[in-house]
């Protein structure tokens, strides 16, 4: 934020109506001016509930108070909150008042689908209410970190490796859902959230379940998309979903694709608005990931090409995607055929661990036999001892 911030921006920055991205150009921006900060310390943050215009002014259902607004979408709002039962913080997606009966479904949905799921890689949600005088709401989860989104716009191209880890930790994530029926059907940068960890630097957590929609049981006959209508995001539709076609989970795979050419490019593979884009989508092959990206290796530019393939036969499951990035190496790039072929021999890692294993077994053993002996000598000097002293003593 080269230049200070309006009156009404700080006005808002005090009172915690800006969104998480504002506030952060805010602080960044008080960091480095000295008459803005002495505004901000003037005024006070400090304020009321009931002045915080963004706020509620009292609990939400008697145990969440909200603190600031984090974000805002066509459905709902999403808030930062102190759960005072456990006194920790949560994020809170409130249903807007005024939506539809089919977005309150949607709601629903998506309550339920996150609710039964429990897995790393997907946001978890720690509380449903449906029915509250300020309508439905969901309790999550509050994540640390920034949107794939952000990273993508700041850093990409990103290098090789991280995104074939975070490709890995999405197609985990949806793996789950689908072996529960679930297609998540709005996989993109925006609905992935990276937290850095000790363990992983970039801990990817799939969000925003909104759209989800339930494979048809066993016997049952997959259904249209009502009106032909697009549902999703366009730029990160399959062509079958553009096409308001039946789906099948790999409309997710053909996502996740597109997340990780534009991770590995800086760009989508297929460009235009409107009916344009849906058309490249259907019809257009994008720009290899080589040509625009000479150092990405050939095995993994395949993987993603199989990823973004217009026929859904064509791609792999979630989880025969995932193995086919797992494989993916700088020193041997495997081809598409062996990319999903499981090797015969066992791995260099796997090949290191047993013969540890065996070797720890050998110390044990050895140690065990050593033990043993130790003992048995004991009791035969014991023995011996005692028979020496119970011998009777020559006159």
């Amino acid at each position: 934020m080269a230049e200070c911030p309006g009156e009404e921006t700080l006005d808002r920055f005090i009172t915690g109506a800006l969104d998480a991205a504002a506030e952060r150009d805010v602080k960044d921006h008080l960091d480095l001016c000295d008459a803005c900060r002495e505004v901000v310390a003037v005024v006070g943050r400090e304020v009321q509930p009931s002045q915080r215009r963004s706020l509620p002014d009292d609990l939400l259902g008697g145990r969440y108070r909200l603190l600031r607004l984090l974000g805002q979408g066509g459905m709902g709002t999403v808030y930062e909150a102190l759960d005072l039962t456990l006194d920790r913080p949560v994020a809170v997606k409130i249903l807007r008042e005024d939506t539809a009966l089919d977005a309150l479904a949607r709601f629903r949905r998506e309550a339920a689908a996150v609710a039964a799921l429990r897995h790393p890689h997907i946001v978890q949600v720690t509380d449903v209410c449906l029915v509250s005088p300020r309508g439905a709401y969901l309790v999550m989860e509050k994540l640390e970190g920034e949107s794939l989104r952000s990273i993508v716009s700041r850093d990409a191209p990103l290098a090789e490796d991280r995104v074939v880890s975070l490709g890995l930790q999405i197609l985990s994530a949806l793996g789950e859902a689908h072996a529960r029926g679930l297609v998540h059907r709005d996989v993109k940068p925006e609905n992935v959230f990276v937290t850095p960890t000790v363990a992983l630097p970039d801990w990817a957590r799939l969000l925003d379940f909104g759209l989800v929609k339930e494979l048809p049981a066993a016997g049952e006959q997959p259904t249209l998309t009502s009106g032909h209508a697009l549902v999703g995001t366009p730029a990160y539709m399959a062509p079958e979903q553009a096409r308001g076609l039946p789906l099948d989970p790999r409309v997710d795979v053909f996502a996740v694709g597109v997340c990780m050419y534009e991770m590995l490019t800086g760009r989508r593979p297929f460009s235009g608005t409107g009916t344009a884009l849906v058309a490249s989508i259907c019809a257009d092959t994008p720009p290899p990931v080589g040509v625009l990206r000479p150092d990405v290796s050939p095995g993994l530019a395949r993987i993603v090409e199989r990823f973004l393939a217009k026929a859904p036969g064509e791609r792999p499951d979630a989880l025969e995607a995932a193995r086919m990035l797992a494989q993916v190496t700088r020193e041997v790039p495997p081809t598409i055929d062996d990319a999903h072929r499981p090797s015969s021999q066992p791995s260099r890692e796997v090949r290191r661990r047993r013969t540890g294993q065996r070797r720890r077994s050998l110390l044990a053993l050895f140690g065990a036999v050593l033990l043993f002996t130790l003992l048995v000598g004991g009791a035969a000097l014991v023995v011996a001892f005692w028979l020496a002293g119970r011998a009777p003593v020559s006159p």
